[in-house]
């Protein structure tokens, strides 16, 4: 299970915290828990692909999951986007800047470290 969140909710509760502080720590997330094969299937019906799952491989920590209460009770931090929505959102938005991502520098590339 992860916590995946869409970035517009992310942005939202930052600017929250800005405006009205924290007094520490607070946790912001998409508050439900979704498993690696519900986000393959999910992004599988917005964009059309091939996909196996290898179960001998590591799955890592059975669960990272987010608890938002200090946000939603200092904040008003609410997150509004559905996990099929914000993913639809991006590819929409790749689409419309497919470009911009080839201008970006890869660090992880050998030619590009200094």
């Amino acid at each position: 299970m992860r916590d995946i969140a869409f970035s517009e909710d992310i942005a939202e509760g930052l600017l929250l915290a800005i405006l009205r502080g924290t007094a520490g720590y607070v946790n912001l997330g998409s508050g439900s828990g979704i498993t690696i094969r519900e986000l393959v299937e999910t992004m599988q019906k917005i964009v059309p692909f091939e996909y196996a799952f290898d179960p001998s491989k590591p799955s890592g920590k059975k669960e990272k999951l987010l608890n938002l209460e200090k946000a939603k009770k200092i904040l008003g931090y609410e997150p509004k986007t559905a996990l099929a929505e914000g993913l639809a959102k991006t590819w929409k938005w790749f689409l419309q800047n497919e470009e911009e991502h080839t201008q970006k520098i890869n660090y992880f590339l050998e030619k590009n470290k200094t």
